[in-house]
């Protein structure tokens, strides 16, 4: 088993995270998603919290924030970690209204996964999901005065 404790700590509040880091709050959620049966016996998704986890395990990783100052929060890049315990899932980046960028080395440079390379020695090659240790969100728009939002990915523990 996994102690969750070890998967907490994805949140990287480094220089690009706030614009303004008096006046923005952020909170980091890391919750398991199960699948029940509803009513008309359809699935659904739901998160709960946990304690420990199983490989295999699907948990979300939401980072809310909340702009408590009085002028619009601009150029807001929350980041936060994938721990190494669990593995990216793809398209399970929300919002898709926000640039997504990659990191694949510790959070020093992002870009498109599709533009990131690892160099291991003398050869380099394209960054795949288990490559990845941090996900940027560049927020397009501002966040106004009292406005909460959120950005969250999903992963698998392995």
């Amino acid at each position: 088993m996994i102690r969750q404790s070890l998967l907490a700590s994805a949140l990287l509040f480094s220089a690009p995270l706030i614009a303004d880091a008096q006046s923005v709050q952020a909170e980091q959620r890391v919750e398991r998603v199960v699948t029940v049966a509803g009513e008309n016996g359809a699935e659904r998704e739901e998160l709960e919290a946990t304690e420990r986890l199983q490989p295999g395990d699907r948990l979300q990783y939401t980072l809310e924030y909340t702009n408590s100052g009085d002028d619009a929060a601009e150029n807001l890049s929350p980041v936060m970690a994938v721990p190494s315990e669990v593995l990216l899932e793809a398209g399970s980046i929300t919002p898709r209204t926000a640039t997504i960028e990659f990191s694949a080395d510790g959070g020093t440079s992002f870009s498109a996964l599709g533009e990131l390379t690892i160099t291991e020695g003398a050869v380099s090659r394209r960054a795949d999901l288990e490559d990845i240790t941090h996900v940027r969100w560049v927020l397009a728009e501002p966040v106004e005065t009292g406005e909460t939002g959120y950005v969250s990915y999903r992963a698998t523990v392995r």
